[in-house]
């Protein structure tokens, strides 16, 4: 087989034990057993098309909250939309699925301002996840975004990474919990 390949045998014995060659003499072995050779990555022909995945429907939109800093790091939540994104597929039957625009730097590095949280209203709130904890004060939406670590039936035990820090919310005041389970970055 060398002397047809026009090669060494250690070259012969290297690919049968799935070694590297060049491609030159990878050739040479293959016209050597009388074998067609693959075409090479950049023939068009060798290619097979395949669609890129799709992550968001063609057909559903969820609403964008608008949100503005307030006092102790709580979001002020618009209660119109000010702008409408193409549903994930994760939340394609969700209807009541919505964003949030994320103003503060609490939850940095996980969550950035200008990021657009994706919140599921259908999932109850669980341990290790973040949530939108949302509470009406003076008839003013406000809302806060967390890594909820526990709860009670009187509080929220939550973290927030920028600075630092874990505490305790009273669910009185906080009375609304949505788990958070994507993100548009604001790349």
């Amino acid at each position: 087989m060398a002397l047809e390949a026009k090669t060494s045998q250690s070259t012969i014995d290297r690919v049968e034990k799935g070694g590297s060659v060049k491609l030159e003499t990878r050739l040479k072995i293959l016209r050597a057993l009388d074998l067609d050779a693959p075409a090479p990555a950049n023939d068009p022909s060798s290619v097979q098309y395949r669609a890129p995945p799709r992550f968001f429907t063609d057909r559903a939109v969820m609403p964008v909250f608008a949100s503005a800093e307030g006092g102790n790091g709580a979001l002020v939540i618009s209660s119109e939309p000010y702008e409408y994104l193409p549903k994930p597929f994760t939340l394609d039957n969700v209807d009541n699925a919505f964003a949030v625009l994320i103003e503060g730097e609490s939850m940095v590095p996980a969550f950035e301002p200008g990021d657009k949280v994706w919140v599921n209203p259908m999932l109850s709130h669980r341990r290790d996840t973040d949530v939108i904890l949302y509470g009406d004060q003076d008839n003013q939406g406000r809302a806060l975004i967390k890594r909820l670590r526990t709860f009670s039936a009187t509080e929220w035990r939550v973290t927030q990474y920028n600075p630092a820090k874990d505490y305790a919310l009273d669910r009185a005041e906080w009375v609304r919990c949505y788990r958070v389970v994507g993100k548009f970055s604001k790349g």
